[in-house]
């Protein structure tokens, strides 16, 4: 039987895997217009992926300032402008996903770690919904959500026939 933290970390799981498929995609939707990052040339035309994996890495690597995004998705003035409810919305929860995380006393990690070029394990990976699954991970989109080693929400792998690193 799961104890109350373990059913808190379930929760968790649904919240963050809502908020990366809907307003954190939304915003690297917007991002991928007005950014001035410069996307590697086997992104092709996920180009809002590897920007979602740009926006998850500056919120779940470490836990987020307030600047996190500005800075990794360099933006400038109009730019920041544009996005920034946006941007807000995303800081403030993911903050919160970390400081509920934190607050249930059991060790948990955002897992970022993959290889690009290997087909996915589907124990602890999935493709990101519009990807095939019997390609290769290209990049990672969102990490793996761990708790006590145990995965709560599979990572997020942009998939296809060339790959890289983010």
């Amino acid at each position: 039987m799961a104890s109350d933290e373990h059913a808190e970390h379930q929760r968790i799981a649904y919240d963050f895997t809502a908020l990366v498929e809907h307003r954190l995609y939304a915003l690297a939707r917007a991002a991928a217009g007005i950014s001035t990052l410069q996307v590697p040339s086997y992104v092709g035309v996920a180009q809002d992926l590897w920007i979602l994996g740009v926006v998850m890495s500056a919120l779940f690597q470490q836990r987020p300032h307030p600047d996190s995004l500005r800075s990794a998705l360099q933006l400038d003035w109009n730019g920041n402008c544009a996005l920034a409810s946006r941007m807000e919305y995303a800081y403030a929860h993911a903050h919160a996903l970390w400081d509920q995380a934190a607050a249930t006393r059991l060790d948990f990690t955002w897992d970022f770690t993959f290889a690009a070029g290997e087909l996915l394990d589907t124990s602890r990976q999935e493709p990101w919904p519009s990807r095939p699954a019997d390609l290769p991970a290209q990049f990672l989109v969102a990490p793996a959500y761990l708790v006590e080693n145990r995965v709560y929400a599979r990572q997020r792998l942009c998939t296809g026939a060339t790959f890289g690193r983010l």
